[in-house]
């Protein structure tokens, strides 16, 4: 790798680096019950209770809590491809979730 005209080396792309560190706050968001994964521009929230009403107070508030984190970094949440994959025991029932 060689010194390009500006000092920075070539061969190296900044622009992934300087968006992991423009994230690296995200995961803070996370409260007792709640879990934010981030593996390279994909993110995983984790969401884990014992009965489903208190589950969706959780998951309004990080989602809450995430769209107020990228109102103020002027990012958007594209919900498009945003999912969500619903574990339950086996006697437990499977509720419908909408994200907004």
């Amino acid at each position: 790798m060689g010194k390009n005209k500006t000092g920075g080396t070539t061969g190296i792309n900044f622009g992934t680096y300087f968006f992991l560190i423009y994230i690296n706050d995200l995961p803070n968001l996370a409260s007792i019950g709640t879990k934010i994964l981030l593996y390279a521009d994909d993110t995983s929230i984790i969401v884990t209770s014992l009965n489903m009403e208190n589950c969706e107070t959780k998951i309004g508030k990080i989602f809450g809590d995430n769209n107020k984190w990228f109102e103020i970094n002027e990012l958007v949440l594209n919900y498009n491809k945003t999912g969500y994959l619903q574990l339950n025991t086996k006697n437990g029932r499977d509720y419908d979730l909408e994200l907004n």
